[in-house]
């Protein structure tokens, strides 16, 4: 098949991953691989074109990249997007309609477009099973296939022990030390201050802990650096690592990863990351925010999931003193994602589906349960937030949806108006 890949840029954000690592699965699949950036580029690049995916990129002259594009045809467009309205994206979808077989979406916030782009779409690929739920709750409408972002195992080599040995020493890590860990992108949604306030709260009980954090949110170091000395000489502050061997023994150096997150998580590849390197993870419920982590983690199986923040000492010190989930995740958690989010094989259920529509044959992976459908049921420490509960059959409420789409779009052009006026 000839696939188009569009990707809103091609810098290091979990969307751009996906995108790369679906082209480089349609790639190893024998298909031929065209990549659409339209955004930022970055080094993605590199690696798409390693893997022998002709990559463009709008760059100053849009127009010209869609003149070369625009005399081929393509059995499959795959876009990767929020799933909004989006101007941009709309164009493009009109600009590749007639020029595609299959037009497929990686919805990646469950979102409705109430513009044209909906209209566009043959297929839409969500992340999780309760993204499905609430994309179908908010009245969500046409052909809709679980389809969880891919994970490349062998972009994560395991790293020796000296070079933790050596990372431990230099950062001043004890070595007799329980290192809980987080690392992300040092943006205020993907991070939550709850973890300092529940490390300070366990380091009281246990001194032998420290706290190592890759990439904080802003409000996050500001809270760390507001502690006093003799809790702050508990806590290790790292900017972002973008190697991937630095990156390897960072999480090598943890014994378990901590997250918690403001807007949740679509997916979170830095949750399938942690559980690669055999690290158990603690992560806490957001069900009125993106809330796939519930997924990703399986409670009692990859590590604990935390049905509120209120009860996230209780797991820690639970994690603490359970040898038996932290050793099978060590020996198991690199597995256990293989099994379920390999790049060859969820690129290879997503071939399948769209073989199956441009052959007319019906796929038992489709879902086309409606808006009554139940979520699925979350196990985990605690109880939920009443008030959390409350908030997301709210917010999935069809019109409540339509409302705050609405005003999400008109905040953003009125954003984009006033940088290019």
């Amino acid at each position: 098949m000839r696939i188009l890949t569009i990707t809103p840029s091609l810098g290091l954000g979990g969307t751009e991953r996906a995108a790369q690592n679906f082209s480089i699965g349609y790639r190893r699949h024998g298909h031929e691989v065209t990549v659409l950036n339209h955004g930022r580029a970055g080094p993605r690049e590199a690696s798409l074109s390693a893997a022998g995916c002709r990559v463009f990129n709008f760059g100053d002259d849009r127009q010209a990249v869609l003149d070369i594009l625009g005399s081929r045809e393509f059995d499959v467009v795959h876009i990767h997007r929020e799933g909004r309205r989006n101007d941009r994206e709309t164009d493009l979808l009109r600009w590749a309609r007639p020029k595609a077989r299959l037009i497929a979406e990686t919805n990646v916030f469950f979102a409705r477009d109430y513009g044209v782009g909906d209209n566009l779409i043959d297929i839409h690929l969500q992340l999780a099973c309760i993204n499905h739920v609430r994309w179908r709750r908010r009245g969500g409408k046409g052909a809709s296939v679980v389809i969880p972002n891919p994970v490349d195992a062998g972009d994560y080599p395991t790293p020796a022990t000296d070079d933790i040995q050596t990372f431990k020493a230099t950062h001043r890590i004890p070595a007799d030390h329980f290192v809980f860990g987080r690392v992300g992108q040092p943006l205020v949604g993907k991070w939550d201050p709850c973890i300092v306030e529940a490390f300070v709260t366990v380091v009281t009980h246990h001194p032998r802990v420290h706290l190592l954090l890759v990439g904080a949110s802003p409000d996050v170091v500001e809270r760390i650096l507001q502690l006093n000395p003799g809790l702050r000489a508990h806590v290790t502050l790292l900017g972002t690592l973008t190697e991937p061997a630095e990156l390897g023994v960072a999480y090598g150096a943890m014994d378990s990863f901590l997250h918690a997150a403001r807007q949740g998580e679509s997916f979170g590849y830095v949750l399938a990351e942690a559980l690669l390197y055999g690290l158990p993870v603690i992560t806490v419920s957001r069900p009125h925010r993106d809330n796939a982590q519930t997924e990703v983690i399986r409670h009692g199986i990859d590590g604990y999931v935390v049905r509120s923040r209120r009860y996230l000492v209780e797991a820690m010190e639970s994690l603490m003193q359970d040898h038996a989930l932290r050793s099978r995740v060590r020996q198991g958690g690199r597995q256990g994602v293989i099994e379920r989010f390999d790049l060859e094989r969820v690129c290879s259920d997503a071939l399948c589906v769209f073989e199956a529509l441009l052959g007319g044959s019906p796929t038992p992976l489709l879902r086309e349960s409606g808006p009554g459908i139940p979520a699925p049921i979350i196990e985990g420490i605690g109880r939920d937030s009443p008030i959390e509960l409350m908030l997301a059959r709210i917010y999935d409420w069809p019109w409540v949806d339509y409302c705050r789409e609405q005003l999400r779009y008109l905040k953003r052009g009125s954003l984009a108006r006033l940088r290019h006026p």
